[in-house]
């Protein structure tokens, strides 16, 4: 009977250290998830697709009056993946067939996707 209660004792032991073990898991992934869940999404939505960007309009703003040297900001209006055209804007010291100025547009385009996407 002694032996059978230590086993007993013991198998409940390690049934509390994995019951603990579990909930910090659980705990663990759910903060993983809630801080980059929109990843998942993000690679949810770009299979199948032919185009995560779609640039719907590119537009020179008007020249500044203060400074009618400076050249001009870009408006850019982006669509990424499912979410609502953005308008984002471009220094104008940046031509347009510049290979920084379409990684400007897709790096902001995916923070403000990000960002969104935590809300």
């Amino acid at each position: 009977m002694r032996v059978a209660e230590r086993f007993t004792r013991r198998y409940d032991s390690l049934l509390g250290a994995l019951q603990e073990e579990l909930l910090n898991s659980t705990a663990l992934m759910q903060q993983l998830s809630d801080q980059f869940g929109w990843v998942t999404r993000l690679a949810n939505l770009t299979q199948g697709t032919d185009g995560a960007l779609r640039v719907t309009t590119v537009l020179s703003k008007a020249p500044n009056p203060s400074d009618p040297s400076a050249p001009p900001d870009t408006q850019v209006t982006v669509q990424l993946f499912d979410s609502e055209p953005l308008s984002l804007t471009v220094p104008g010291h940046i031509p347009w067939d510049d290979p920084k100025f379409m990684e400007m547009v897709a790096e902001q385009a995916l923070r403000h996707y990000k960002e969104n996407a935590i809300e």
